[in-house]
């Protein structure tokens, strides 16, 4: 991050325009880079796997959610 020279302030952005990324571009991306013939891989897997691999290290749970937009947690 530190590197970068221009000033969008999102993560991931586009090498032409430097802009925010949008979802589709994101899908788009993630598509072309995990592609295995009879398996398909969503933002939405990578999401559950980030979150499921911070609980299985011992993150508590209220920080994953924050890191994951969510407000609070339901009960269960």
């Amino acid at each position: 991050m530190e590197s970068r020279t221009e000033n969008a302030l999102a993560i991931f952005v586009t090498v032409r325009h430097p802009h925010k990324m949008n979802v589709a571009q994101m899908r788009y991306i993630i598509k072309k880079i995990t592609y295995r013939p009879g398996k398909e891989i969503h933002p939405h897997l990578l999401r559950n796997s980030y979150a499921t691999h911070l609980l299985n290290i011992g993150t508590p749970i209220e920080v994953v959610q924050s890191l994951l937009g969510h407000e609070k947690s339901a009960p269960l």
